[in-house]
């Protein structure tokens, strides 16, 4: 067997004396037993969870520095430009807005973002300073105006509005001029602004994240009246983002830090456990393609009959779903160390959300491969067990029943969106009712919806009463039997885990027969020899044969013998000896024990 460290067969430079091991053991035993018994050290395992302990540090890492100082500063920058905000927990749409309702609430915002940006830089606790050009000028705040040419109320003329939308105007906004070009509409503001549809404001700071590797962001912070949402009101937003500057001298201080350090270490056993997974998936591929070639060799199956025209659902029956799993997650994980690191490089190419994106995408494939692991012991393995089995009818529920949620959200969207948040939007409508569905904010949204109208009212009543009834206490009940129907025939009729694909090797054995429950093709005794019998027509499962080996899945579902070593020759000098005592049965099993004379 050629050890997983050094690739040389028997005792390596590793020290660890390998023991050849059967095909049909590494695909049925554990690397627990496959460690004990043939002392081949689980190597996929450590890799795997040597990754998921790296990345788990390095995601811990991340989001303490990184996601804890992006936070902070969006909470500082909506404080100070944008005062008296809604914070993320109160707003509907997951931004941070304020709404203003007149022409003097509007204009003191926009004096007060340009008074307060310069004089930021000197009132703030933080290291924050100015960007400057080129010209070595101040970066000063702009504000971007659209705005329609031919919008007027008393004259209202369609044709004009649709030939040309709205045209955008710059200006900058000074400490001398902070209302910028409102200043010179004082006394026409109200026409001016009667043909807005949106206005922007963007300003640029430096700040120094203070650590270890201290470093260096812009910060850009975009302020957004937008006047074309609702009737009455200007809603606002702030949003930021950040951009680290490019120090090519910082860059062999940053290969030298931990984070670099951790990046290599998850690529490259990132790459170590790809190959291993492609390597167990290519031998799992021939064994399965051998032992259909055997089999059509033998003719001890019709695989060109309808039930069995093809080899697909045989070769699958080999296949372990965690290899397959494991591909995936090791191309992320490798993906997502090389956005790392680029981004640790100080390129701006990359964002930082892409970041964020993938390094917590292949922490959770990582994480979910640890999973497979747990398939050799029943204990810790129910609850995929259970979800394999209520999954199916789980989703057929699930998508019977979609028709009526969306009919009670297009339904709540037209009656009560004019008048609530909650159901402003399709989007909305559907995020309140599964909140409902799931027993929070009830009481609210009733209070929400009910309007004063004694129709409207009373129709927002059985609305919700309708609701409540069909989903919370029929739908929801229904959901959680079905899981708890699985959960309870685990118990009952625990059935075992199909370690290389549960629904190819049941449709396999229910299309072919009954195998051997045998462990192992080796007789007990001299006197005896074993035979694999179809349970259809008590023929030969694969014939005898001095060097033929039997694929053996042995696991509690059955398994294909690998060890006939008897020659041919000895069945002349042989008869079957048949007794109630002689034959092993289980419901999915049928072995006979043929003994000589």
């Amino acid at each position: 067997m050629l050890c997983d460290f050094c690739n040389l067969e028997g005792d390596g430079w590793c020290g660890i004396q390998m023991k050849r091991v059967p095909p049909e053991k590494y695909l049925t035993l554990s690397p627990i037993k496959l460690l004990t018994r043939y002392h081949r050290p689980p190597i996929k395992f450590m890799l795997l969870l040597t990754i998921v302990i790296s990345i788990t540090v390095q995601i811990i890492a991340f989001s303490s520095i990184k996601t804890y100082y992006g936070s902070s500063n969006n909470l500082l920058m909506s404080s100070v430009f944008l005062p008296g905000s809604k914070d993320l927990l109160d707003s509907m749409n997951g931004k941070i807005e304020n709404t203003f309702y007149t022409i003097q609430d509007f204009l003191g915002s926009i004096k007060a973002v340009s008074t307060n940006f310069y004089e930021f830089p000197e009132n703030s606790i933080g290291y924050y300073d100015f960007v400057y050009d080129d010209h070595n000028n101040i970066t000063k705040p702009q504000i971007t105006i659209e705005f329609y040419e031919h919008l007027y109320l008393n004259k209202f003329d369609y044709k004009k509005i649709v030939s040309k939308k709205f045209r955008t105007e710059t200006h900058e906004l000074t400490l001398e001029n902070p209302l910028g070009p409102f200043t010179k509409h004082k006394s026409d503001i109200r026409d001016y602004l009667a043909n807005f549809r949106k206005a922007t404001i963007v300003l640029k700071l430096k700040n120094i994240l203070r650590g270890k590797l201290p470093r260096c962001f812009i910060w850009t912070i975009q302020i957004t009246y937008d006047f074309s949402s609702s009737g009455g009101t200007i809603v606002t937003h702030i949003t930021t983002k950040s951009k680290e500057i490019n120090q090519k001298k910082m860059i062999k201080y940053q290969l030298k830090s931990q984070h670099t350090i951790t990046i290599f270490l998850i690529f490259i056993l990132s790459i170590w456990l790809f190959t291993l997974s492609i390597k167990s998936l290519i031998f799992e591929y021939n064994l399965s393609k051998k032992t259909y070639k055997k089999l059509l060799e033998r003719k001890s199956l019709s695989f060109h009959s309808d039930q069995f025209s093809s080899s697909g659902a045989f070769k699958q029956a080999f296949y372990h779903f965690w290899n397959i799993w494991q591909i995936p997650t090791c191309i992320l994980l490798i993906l997502s160390q090389v956005i790392y690191f680029v981004r640790e490089m100080g390129s701006n190419a990359i964002p930082e959300y892409l970041v964020s994106f993938f390094l917590g995408l292949s922490a959770f494939f990582a994480w979910c491969s640890l999973i497979g692991y747990f398939q050799w012991y029943p204990k810790y393995y129910s609850l995929i067990n259970v979800l394999s089995r209520s999954l199916p009818k789980v989703l057929r529920y699930i998508f019977g029943s979609l028709p009526l949620f969306f009919g009670y959200a297009f339904l709540g969207t037209i009656f009560f969106g004019s008048y609530s948040e909650y159901f402003a939007t399709i989007d909305q409508t559907c995020v309140t009712l599964f909140a409902v569905l799931n027993g929070d904010v009830v009481r609210d949204t009733f209070t929400m919806i009910y309007n004063k109208s004694s129709g409207m009212a009373v129709f927002s009543r059985i609305y919700l009463y309708t609701f409540v009834c069909l989903f919370i206490y029929a739908w929801v009940n229904v959901f959680v039997s079905i899981a708890e129907e699985a959960f309870i025939s685990i118990l009952k009729d625990p059935k075992p885990i199909n370690l290389t694909g549960k629904a190819n090797l049941k449709k396999f054995i229910s299309k072919t027969g009954q195998l051997s429950k045998r462990d192992d093709g080796i007789p007990k005794s001299k006197g005896t020899r074993s035979a694999i019998f179809i349970s259809k027509d008590k023929s030969s499962f694969w014939g005898t044969n001095d060097n033929s080996r039997l694929l053996n899945l042995s696991g509690r579902i059955g398994s294909l013998n690998n060890n006939l070593n008897q020659s041919s020759s000895d069945s002349q000098d042989t008869s079957s000896v048949s007794s109630d005592a002689d034959i092993e049965t289980t419901p999915l099993l049928n072995v006979k024990t043929i003994k000589k004379k």
